[in-house]
């Protein structure tokens, strides 16, 4: 099993970063669609589900998980984004998971030599994108429509 962790700072409240998620995706709460995730010349649909939020006093959590549909050359993610207030009206929004590489032995292996880097090269995609998204909300105002936000691809 490999673990994933990264963070990144965005200006907003942890409800705004939380609608930054959803809408940097362009899902629902709760939903799932399938998106596109790319790495140099080479493209993956991807199905991505989001959870429903957890809020709790001190931190949001949304679960994430993805997929490839319909093989087993790939590895599933399992994880969730994690909210949090930081300093000087910052919010910490953290990617924290778990995927197994497939294919056993030799999976494990390539992961060690270069599937972990492609592994964080998309997660940290994916946080830039969502860090945008919310960046882009806050300055329109709360109220504006997350869906018009830009959806990304993501390295895999």
């Amino acid at each position: 099993m490999a673990t994933i962790a990264l963070e990144t700072y965005v200006s907003g409240t942890r409800e705004l970063a939380a609608a930054g998620i959803y809408g940097a995706l362009g899902l629902q709460r709760g939903g799932d669609a399938t998106k596109t995730f790319r790495a140099g010349v080479f493209a993956r649909d991807v199905l991505i589900t989001l959870g429903d939020s957890d809020v709790k006093p001190s931190l949001v959590r949304i679960p994430i998980a993805w997929r490839v549909p319909n093989s087993i050359a790939f590895p599933r993610f399992q994880g969730f984004f994690e909210i949090r207030e930081g300093p000087n009206a910052l919010v910490s929004i953290a990617l924290l998971g778990y995927y197994h590489p497939p294919f056993g032995a030799a999976g494990v292996a390539f992961d060690a030599v270069a599937g972990h880097r492609i592994a964080n090269a998309t997660v940290q995609q994916l946080l830039n994108d969502v860090a945008n998204a919310v960046e882009g909300v806050r300055s329109r105002g709360a109220s504006a429509r997350l869906s018009e936000e830009p959806h990304g691809c993501y390295n895999i």
